[in-house]
């Protein structure tokens, strides 16, 4: 091809008008996917750091789309071109790098260090210096339409980029493994972000090694992907702190990439296909913010009742507790300390009922709030050195004189061996009460025998069996969940706080242990086991 400015330009022109309409969508839905969300979120929440990097990010991707656009429509302007691409790889450059910023927040939760920041701003002022001169643009090809960039200009600003993607990336997978609990979140984010940045890569470097610059089109939806996920994110996770902004804006975005298409149609049935698809978006749209109002309500009903539960709970804890404790401690002086002459011998069983009343009512609260802890994650264990065989043989001496009132006989087998093991010794005894003051309290009539032996495997199994009511097929999967009872359990126990178990197993978990029930049916007794790891 010669170098006649007219026929160029012609050659330009038959380049681009039957693609036209593609650069215009490819530009223009992007930019107006990002804009729309970053500024959606940050109009909800404008103190939030978050917030203030996902505006800014969108708007300096809709500004590089702007200057990009401006290049393909004014081909035949080479002083439009040159001044619309002289800027752009700064914007680029900044894109990565807001990437990793956004990235680092949204996992982290708190800014960057300040000499991160000076160390970004060190790595992008060459670029910056250079877009007035020949450093970064050495002229304008008329016979491509195209400016030339400087070789060393664009080897620095890709290595910048993919410096920033690899950061982000390796930063994220990292935080990926080691945080167990925000793992979905920052799965998700990963992924979106991924798409956003290795799209831009692949893209960029196909147009430039073909000087087909078309296929950075197809890079411009990677930002459409990573504000999907984000909206995913932001209904399922509350990111932004934001209730129904994600599902209204996901609408809208869905409302824009489908009317774009009527850009593209040119016959009558595609228009009516596509007004259908439009009209279905918006019914759905509809439907998904109503349902998302819903689910935002029952949330908020649900955190306030959790916050009222935890507000029970510390009373129980610090007030109802106490004063329980504390009567019950009055109750077993008097009864202990014949000294006192509180009593006659008449009135004696009446402070022996009052003392066990108050007893119950202690180990009630307890097992609610143990059980509840161990729900939470917030217990704290004191793990040392525990003679296990010890431990069971003071608790089952005591639970004796308990079993006895109630007419009902408990015996224990320990076999010989090694019942060493690390653990929390006063809960691994509160374990062993719950287990026999269940089979006491489920035992009307009979004898509840235990055993403690090692196994073949070189295990602690601790065992209960007892001739009480047995265990229906109905209780079995509740038995050690927070709560755990059937109808015929508060027959028999009307004092079943439904925890206790709960609590057991709780503790069994903590240790590396087991708990398992085993029954024949109801009223045929049942055999409750604890099996612990030798140390």
């Amino acid at each position: 091809m010669n170098y006649n400015i007219l026929e160029n330009i012609q050659y330009c022109k038959e380049f681009v008008d039957p693609i036209i309409t593609l650069i215009y969508y490819s530009h223009a839905v992007p930019a107006g996917v990002a804009l729309l969300v970053g500024l959606f979120v940050y109009l909800h929440n404008r103190k939030l750091l978050l917030g203030k990097i996902l505006i800014f990010f969108s708007i300096i991707f809709s500004v590089w789309i702007y200057l990009n656009l401006s290049i393909w429509v004014n081909y035949d302007k080479g002083g439009v071109v040159m001044y619309a691409w002289a800027p752009i790889e700064i914007l680029s450059v900044l894109l990565f790098i807001l990437a990793f910023y956004f990235v680092y927040v949204f996992i982290e939760g708190k800014d960057v260090s300040l000499k991160w920041k000076f160390l970004s701003f060190a790595l992008v002022a060459p670029i910056i210096i250079a877009v007035p001169t020949a450093f970064n643009l050495t002229g304008y090809d008329i016979q491509e339409c195209i400016a030339l960039e400087n070789g060393l200009y664009l080897y620095y600003v890709n290595a910048l980029k993919i410096l920033f993607a690899a950061t982000t990336l390796i930063f994220a997978l990292y935080k990926f493994f080691i945080n167990k609990k925000s793992r979905a979140q920052i799965m998700l984010l990963t992924l979106g972000i991924g798409i956003f940045l290795y799209s831009r890569l692949i893209s960029g470097y196909i147009s430039e090694q073909t000087l087909d610059f078309r296929y950075e089109f197809y890079g411009m939806f990677g930002m459409i992907a990573f504000i999907g996920i984000l909206a995913y994110l932001i209904v399922k996770y509350r990111v932004f702190n934001i209730k129904l902004a994600a599902a209204q804006a996901l609408v809208m975005v869905l409302i824009i990439l489908v009317g774009a298409q009527f850009f593209f149609v040119r016959n009558t049935i595609s228009i009516i296909l596509t007004g259908v698809t439009l009209l279905s978006v918006l019914i759905f749209g509809y439907l998904l913010i109503r349902s998302v109002k819903r689910e935002v309500k029952l949330r908020e009903d649900l955190e306030v009742a959790n916050e009222g539960q935890a507000n029970l709970i510390h009373i129980m804890n610090h007030q109802i507790k106490g004063y329980l404790s504390k009567s019950r401690n009055i109750f077993s002086e008097l009864l202990a300390e014949p000294s006192y002459n509180a009593c006659t011998e008449e009135a004696r069983p009446m402070l022996q009922e009052g003392f066990k009343s108050l007893t119950e009512g202690v180990n009630f609260i307890t097992d609610f709030l143990n059980a509840s802890n161990i729900e939470k994650g917030s217990y704290q264990y004191k793990m040392e050195p525990v003679d296990f065989k010890l431990l069971v043989v003071e608790v089952t001496e005591k639970q004796k004189e308990v079993a006895k009132e109630k007419g009902l006989t408990l015996d224990l087998q320990v076999s010989e061996g090694n019942y060493s093991i690390i653990g929390d010794v006063m809960q691994l005894g509160q374990t062993v009460r719950n287990l026999i003051d269940n089979s006491i309290r489920y035992t009307p009539n009979g004898s509840i025998n235990s055993k403690l032996q090692i196994t073949n495997d070189k295990k602690i199994l601790f065992s209960i069996q007892d001739t009480g009511v047995g265990i229906s097929d109905e209780l079995k999967p509740k038995l050690f969940t927070k709560g755990g009872r059937d109808r015929d359990s508060l027959k028999i126990n009307i004092n079943s706080t439904g925890f206790g178990l709960a609590f057991v197993k709780g503790v069994a978990d903590a240790h590396k242990g087991r708990v398992w029930a085993e029954s024949p049916g109801p009223g045929k007794g049942s055999t409750f086991y604890m099996e612990l790891p030798i140390t």
